[in-house]
């Protein structure tokens, strides 16, 4: 049998104005503290614990790098850990910008 995708919820993250750490070694850097939210879905019905967020990095070429670490508590109590990571690109900076 094939593998298929079935919707589980869809997330609504309360997301405050970033930290900018501005330009290191590593690229520019940010942080984005995650304060709370819901999940809603046929499977899960949840809300998004505040002390969470989202560090990322973007370097001059455009090459970008994204973590986000965060707790959901299900509406029957369970507590679900939630770590996300990957790679973006973005056209490549110029000087002006």
């Amino acid at each position: 049998m094939a593998p298929s995708l079935e919707f589980a919820f869809t997330l609504e993250v309360d997301l405050p104005p970033a930290l900018d750490f501005g330009n290191t070694h590593c690229g520019h850097r940010r942080f984005i503290p995650i304060t709370g939210g819901t999940a809603q879905g046929p499977k899960l019905k949840a809300t998004i614990l505040p002390g969470g967020g989202d560090w990322n990095a973007l370097r001059e070429d455009g090459m970008g790098h994204v973590f986000a670490k965060y707790t959901i508590q299900a509406d029957d109590g369970a507590l679900i850990s939630v770590t996300n990571g990957g790679s973006e690109i973005q056209e490549a900076r110029s000087e002006s910008r």
